[in-house]
């Protein structure tokens, strides 16, 4: 198969994987803390499976599991882990479609520090990334609907959406260096190691106690480990994608987990009364197309 299909096709398959590992939360009662920390950990149980994988199957062509440059994997878990605590935060409070476009600044402002540290001008264009932002920012507004009998959508749940979407588009950066060096299942385990250690060292700040990791079958806490291994799986293809197309092209073809994600709030979980706000929710979802079309155009 051509390289660059792999790529389009690896890109194309995170962001599937994007959308639909943050399902489980909507059907988990847990606390955006404790489900971060499970999911931390149902990352690092995959990402331990995968490497051992590789190990087994490459041997002496295995990745080093020591290498200076993994400092940036254990950088990336730790900014995940607070990225994930406002996001989770942002979606109880406010839903998984109108927080959605406010998290997806992300791949644009992740292509911009691509761009600016990878040297990509010659391939990328940045007016039309400028304009992805504004575009996706406009979507973003136009889901910040209330329904009947519901709070006004707060200004400090919007922050932290976009607080998270900054967090993981500086992500996007230190991953597309580590892969660069090299890495990619190395760069998982620490990636997935750092994000559960920080949420523990968090939880035992604020809580003082980790009673609830003795209820790992609860099923709450079962639903965090499944949406950490599916993550894996978005990550993993993801960063893979690298590996046969530019950084900034990857992250424009992720960023369609934008319009699964408003599509599964809207459509399973009826954040938004689709019959009542149609012509603003269809505008909605023409922008967030738009904006993907031009975060293609962005690559010359």
């Amino acid at each position: 198969m051509n390289t660059i299909i792999l790529g389009y096709l690896s890109a194309f398959l995170a962001s599937i994987f994007f959308t639909i590992y943050i399902v489980p939360k909507k059907l988990s009662k847990q606390k955006p803390i404790y489900y971060t920390m499970f999911v931390g950990l149902g990352f690092f149980v995959i990402s331990l499976i995968f490497y051992i994988g590789q190990l087994i199957i490459k041997r002496e062509n295995a990745e080093p599991i020591f290498n200076p440059v993994l400092i940036f994997s254990a950088i990336t878990g730790i900014l995940w882990m607070i990225g994930s605590l406002l996001l989770l935060t942002s979606i109880d409070k406010i839903g998984l479609s109108r927080t959605s476009q406010w998290k997806n600044l992300q791949r644009p402002l992740g292509s911009i520090l691509v761009l600016l540290f990878f040297s990509e001008f010659l391939t990328t264009n940045l007016i039309y990334l400028l304009l992805a932002i504004v575009v996706t920012f406009i979507s973003a507004m136009l889901f910040t609907i209330k329904n009947d009998g519901e709070k006004r959508v707060e200004t400090k749940n919007i922050i932290y959406a976009v607080s998270s979407a900054v967090l993981f588009g500086i992500n996007a950066l230190l991953t597309r260096y580590v892969k660069a060096a090299g890495f990619l299942y190395v760069n998982q385990l620490y990636f997935s190691l750092f994000v559960f250690i920080s949420a523990i060292v968090y939880v035992l700040i604020k809580d003082k106690n980790l009673k609830e990791l003795k209820n790992i079958k609860d099923k709450n806490n079962m639903l965090g480990i499944l949406g950490g291994s599916l993550y894996y799986f978005a990550s993993y293809f993801s960063v893979n994608s690298f590996t046969y197309i530019p950084g900034s092209i990857g992250l424009t073809i992720a960023q369609l987990d934008s319009v699964w994600t408003i599509l599964t709030g809207i459509v399973i979980f009826k954040e938004i009364e689709f019959t009542k706000h149609w012509v603003r929710i269809t505008i909605g979802l023409m922008l967030a197309l738009i904006g993907v079309i031009l975060l293609f155009y962005a690559n010359k």
